[in-house]
């Protein structure tokens, strides 16, 4: 049987496995996340040995079809766990962890932080949720993805790959490593930091864990220029860069190189809300019809004239910030109007966020099941960024942009 590769994103609420060979999935494994441990309302806990156990049991279903040449990891990134001789010592505090939030006085514990190492942080960020515990655990951090590939690859500590590593915060761009001195400051131990590391193998067959908006953007854009547009719950638009770009937010990448990046909070979320809003008219109204087919055959057929800002969940800069609706008149005063004035929204505010620092490019591709599913969406998409729109060539892209990289770090791709 032929060789394959193999990745895995262990994600919040979903666990994926994919066989590559030769560059093309022959077969996908999918798990849903159910290692979620109850806790104070605040937090957001879950089992890391649970998920390590899980993540084997779709390795041994994937090697089915092959003995795996490399295998690759990416998953949630920012979230956090306690590593003590080889074995989780903690939870996994992921990045919907809220105890970031808690007042300290007149600010947020992370906002005290943010201003005390001088870096922009926010709750859910592994140095924040470190700091927040005050040394309730002893052992290094790790990501949930850094566990398991050092679990796969026989090590007793864990090695995070840059992108990964970066996730956490505080974090020096321009000294390759996390700022041992801020995070001291801000109160948290700095013996606690792991290893960092760029494309190297971590054992036999196994690489370092990508953080999942490298690993997404990997799959779609290799090395290669273009923008990759990535619209799940959240969005994003991300481009490779050479160098770190001065006034955009820049995160690691593979090559040595950089991803500038822009985000959106409520990405395919907002176009999910008007499906929950048209959904609970059509139960009163005894309609079982698919909600977002509905959407989409109305929003196709608007005409367009309602403005929308989708910004439900707030932004990054403005949590408390709210969404609107504008320009309504008797005449577009329709559910499909409404529909479409959220697609053109959710593609304005990446426009944006690209036109805010981020190189010039002259194509997108896109990730996500918030653009691989919706046409009209990638056709918005087009239209605003005046680019030509393509899709990514794997349905999980985070998955299979792990695969291709530990393909490249073990010299097959």
């Amino acid at each position: 049987m032929d060789t394959i590769e193999i990745g895995i994103d262990i994600g919040t609420s979903k666990i994926c496995g994919v066989a590559l060979r030769n560059g093309t999935a022959v077969r996908t494994v999918r798990m849903k996340n159910e290692f979620a441990i109850r806790g104070e309302p605040y937090e957001a806990l879950q089992d890391a040995e649970g998920i390590y156990t899980a993540v084997c049991n779709i390795l041994q279903e994937l090697r089915k079809e092959g003995e795996p040449a490399s295998i690759g990891l990416t998953g949630q990134m920012h979230g956090v766990l306690y590593v003590q001789d080889g074995r989780a010592a903690s939870p996994l505090f992921t990045w919907q962890d809220g105890r970031g939030d808690l007042m300290a006085g007149d600010k947020s514990h992370a906002e005290r932080l943010s201003a005390l190492s001088g870096y922009p942080l926010a709750t859910g960020y592994g140095v924040v949720t470190h700091c927040c515990l005050g040394g309730a655990y002893r052992g290094k951090l790790s990501t949930i993805q850094a566990y398991v590939a050092m679990r796969l690859a026989g090590r007793r500590e864990p090695v995070l790959h840059r992108s990964d590593a970066a996730g956490l915060g505080m974090y020096d761009l321009s000294r390759e490593g996390f700022d041992r001195e801020a995070l001291s400051r801000c109160g948290g131990d700095p013996s606690a930091l792991p290893a960092v590391c760029g494309d190297e193998p971590l054992g036999e067959r196994v690489a370092a864990a990508l953080g999942d908006n490298q690993a997404s953007v990997y799959d779609a854009l290799g090395l290669d220029g273009g923008l990759c547009v990535n619209v799940g719950t959240g969005s994003q638009v991300s481009a490779v860069t050479d160098a770190p770009v001065e006034g955009t937010e820049t995160r690691p990448y593979v090559g040595g190189k950089y991803l500038a990046v822009g985000s959106a909070l409520c990405g395919g979320r907002a176009y999910a809300l008007m499906k929950e809003f048209l959904e609970e008219g059509l139960r009163e109204a005894g309609c079982d019809a698919d909600a977002y087919a509905v959407l989409d055959r109305l929003a196709a057929r608007a005409k367009g004239g309602v403005r929308c800002v989708p910004t439900f969940a707030g932004t990054r800069e403005d949590p408390s910030a709210t969404a609107s609706f504008t320009e309504i008149t008797a005449g577009n005063f329709r559910i499909g109007e409404f529909a479409r004035a959220v697609l053109c929204g959710m593609a304005e505010e990446l426009y944006s966020a690209y036109r805010r620092g981020i190189p010039k490019q002259e194509r997108i591709v896109c990730a996500g099941n918030g653009a691989r599913n919706n046409p009209l969406f990638c056709k918005i998409l087009s239209e605003t960024f005046s680019m030509p729109v393509s899709l990514a060539p794997h349905e999980e892209e985070a998955a299979s942009g792990a695969a291709a990289f530990a393909s490249r770090v073990f010299g097959r791709g």
